[in-house]
Order: structure tokens, then C-alpha cells, then sequence
């Protein structure tokens, strides 16, 4: 009787191809078994197929994509349960600028019932309950004059997002809901002392054993923390995929790490569809905002950590991972990083300038202006 692939476990790091990612494990998953029964034909299966194929996983014995056991899709690795942590993990990561268009979206199409129409209205409409968090309002009472502001120049209302400017939400992002977020997710009361966007907190939240001990640290502590490379000794993360390369990097890695069978991952990769993709339109309006708009380059200086010392990850073990026993990271972490550093203007190798062309701490720890 044939086996059934080995378990593994992806971290999901919002609007990275997640979905996507979890579907197409799913998939394979579904075929693997009904190969094993004897059934060989194959077929891209419905929704009720995932379903019952995700049911299985759930309560029976440790085997392919394990993400249905998981609290929340996007849930932290500090946060699974102990059974889950000994599996390999894998995580997509994706470039800032093209993450930032995707975020931008999607907060303003697709979420409903978000901070931000709350805080709308809160503070444009005078409901004062609309926010039921006292932590959420004490955090927008400190912002309401700014937010007040800015709103007067917005298309846009609490009950449709889709006239909003990508400046005015990027804005309240940062100084508003990544407040909000680092006290619900991480259980802090105070922002870092150094510069972070949402994109660099998503991944310390996600992706590291104990994100409270990363938010807590000092400036000088957290860049000798990541310029060093110690930090790697507390990312728990495997394998990191490229976003741009996602179907690639992922047929390789299901295959060659966790055994699955060539012809079922080659029939999905031409079959099972694409990542999913926002209008072109739509989207060509937010990259020529965010390209145009010189308060970007603000946001990018605040993605430093990610930029320099997580982005360059992606597909920087695939080759040596094929060979090794899963749940083992292959090689030295920190030595990849170094020679790839270069490459990347990360620190490691070369002097990092911030977007603005001046010379910054491999932090970005350069006092924010508000």
C-alpha cells in the first residue's frame, strides 16, 4: 500500500498567497488518498472533496497539510498547540511594494466591518460606541484631530472603503490599527521604540517563537539582535517561498521534501488554477498611487527589518531542503544570509541607505515623524 505524504504546516503571513497555498495542499491531499485506495484517476476535487479531505486530517493520524488544526488561518507558531510545532513549517514571503497594493485592496473591498469604518464612525459620525474596544478608542481619541483632517479629503464612507486613498489607509495603518493589533495579538500596550511597519509585524507575529520578546527590545538591542543574525535562532520557520515564483518553489518542495507523488503535483500545477489577482485595474491604480505618492517611501523605510533580513529568505534553502530529513532546516542560516546580503542592500554585507538616499540603522531606527 502506498504511503500518504509526510505532515507539514505553513505559516501563513497575510495577503502572501495563503489561500491559494492552503487549497492547493488540499488538493494534493485529496488525490493522495483516493490513490491510496486504489482510485487513480485524477481530477482537480470540489468543494466537498476539500472538505471531507480536511475533516480526515483534522481528526485522524498526522499526514499532508496539517493548517485545518490550526486555531486561525493566519495563525502564529507561538500560538499552536505543542502537537503542531514538530512538523516542518513552511512560509511565503513577498515583496513590500506588491504586498502593500494587495493589502490596499483588499482592506477597502473586501473586509467588512473593519477598525477603520468603525473609527469612521466614531469620529466623522459621532457614534461613540461604534468602537467597542476601550483600547481601540483611548488609540484613535490620540489620532482624532489628524484623522478628522485627512478624512475631509476622502471618497469614501463607513459603509463602502472603496473611494479610499491608499495614503489614508496606509496612514491609519500605522498609527492606528498596528497599535491596535500589537496589543490584541501580542498583549502590549506600547509601540516599539523603533520603526515597524504592518508587513514586519505580521511576520515577527507569525513566524517567530517569542514575538513579545522581539517587540519589547530596545533600538540598538533589536539591531544588533537582526544585523548579527541571532535572530534566526528564534524563527521558526523551515522553508521560505518566493511569492513570485509560488507554484514553482511549491511543486519542488511537495515533492522533494514531503513525498508527494510527481504526477499529482504535476497535474494540479497545470490544472488547479491560479493565485487569486485583483482586477488589473483596480490594482494599477494603487501601484501608480503608492509609485507617485513621496509618503510611500516612508513606509518602506519602516519594512526595513523585513526587507533586509526575512524577504531575502525565500527560496534560499529550496535547493538543500530536497535532501533533508523533514523538520530539519538545512545548513547554516546565517551563512546563506550573508552572501546574499549584497544582493539585497541588506546589512549584513553592505551599507543600507533608507529611501530617502541617507545612511540608516539596519533598523530603521531613525526617530518617525508623526
Amino acid at each position: 500500500m502506498t504511503s500518504l505524504p509526510r505532515p507539514s504546516l505553513c505559516l501563513n503571513i497575510p495577503k502572501t498567497g495563503s489561500s491559494f497555498t492552503s487549497r492547493f495542499f488540499d488538493a494534493a491531499d485529496w488525490l493522495e488518498l483516493r490513490r491510496r485506495g486504489g482510485l487513480t484517476r485524477l481530477a482537480v476535487p470540489n468543494r466537498a472533496g476539500i472538505e471531507i479531505v480536511r475533516r480526515i486530517k483534522r481528526h485522524g493520524p498526522a499526514w499532508g497539510n496539517l493548517g485545518c488544526r490550526s486555531w486561525h488561518h493566519h495563525a502564529g507558531y507561538s500560538s499552536l498547540a505543542p502537537g503542531l510545532r514538530r512538523h516542518p513549517r513552511i512560509c511565503v514571503v513577498r515583496d513590500v511594494r506588491s504586498w502593500y497594493v494587495s493589502y490596499c485592496l483588499y482592506y477597502t473591498s473586501a473586509m467588512t466591518d473593519t477598525l477603520l469604518s468603525r473609527a469612521i464612525r466614531m469620529l466623522a459620525g459621532g457614534e461613540a460606541r461604534a468602537v467597542p474596544r476601550r483600547r481601540d478608542r483611548e488609540i484613535l481619541s490620540r489620532h482624532r484631530r489628524e484623522f478628522l483632517a485627512r478624512w475631509r479629503n476622502e471618497d469614501a464612507c463607513a459603509d463602502s472603503l472603496e473611494g479610499l486613498s491608499a495614503e489614508f489607509l496606509v496612514w491609519f495603518t500605522r498609527t492606528v490599527r498596528l497599535d491596535s493589533l500589537m496589543n490584541t495579538w501580542v498583549g502590549i500596550d506600547r509601540m516599539p521604540d523603533w520603526r515597524m511597519g504592518l508587513l514586519t509585524f505580521r511576520a515577527i507575529a507569525i513566524l517567530f517563537d517569542d514575538p513579545a520578546k522581539v517587540f519589547r527590545m530596545r533600538a540598538a538591542e533589536t539591531e544588533g539582535y537582526f544585523a548579527s543574525g541571532r535572530y534566526l535562532r528564534d524563527l521558526r520557520c523551515d522553508l521560505f517561498l518566493d511569492f513570485d515564483r509560488l507554484t514553482e518553489q511549491l511543486c519542488r518542495v511537495m515533492i522533494g521534501t514531503f513525498g508527494y507523488t510527481p504526477e499529482i503535483v504535476a497535474f494540479l500545477k497545470e490544472n488547479f488554477g491560479r493565485l487569486n489577482v485583483s482586477p488589473d485595474r483596480r490594482r494599477a491604480g494603487v501601484m501608480s498611487e503608492l509609485d507617485t505618492g513621496g509618503w510611500f517611501a516612508e513606509t518602506i523605510e519602516d519594512e526595513a527589518i523585513y526587507r533586509n533580513y526575512l524577504q531575502p529568505l525565500a527560496g534560499l534553502h529550496l535547493d538543500r531542503a530536497a535532501n533533508q530529513a523533514p523538520g530539519s532546516l538545512p545548513g547554516d542560516r546565517l551563512g546563506p544570509m550573508r552572501r546574499v546580503g549584497a544582493a539585497y542592500g541588506g546589512p549584513l554585507e553592505a551599507d543600507r541607505r533608507d529611501a530617502t538616499g541617507r545612511r540608516a540603522g539596519p533598523c530603521g531606527s531613525r526617530p518617525r515623524a508623526r
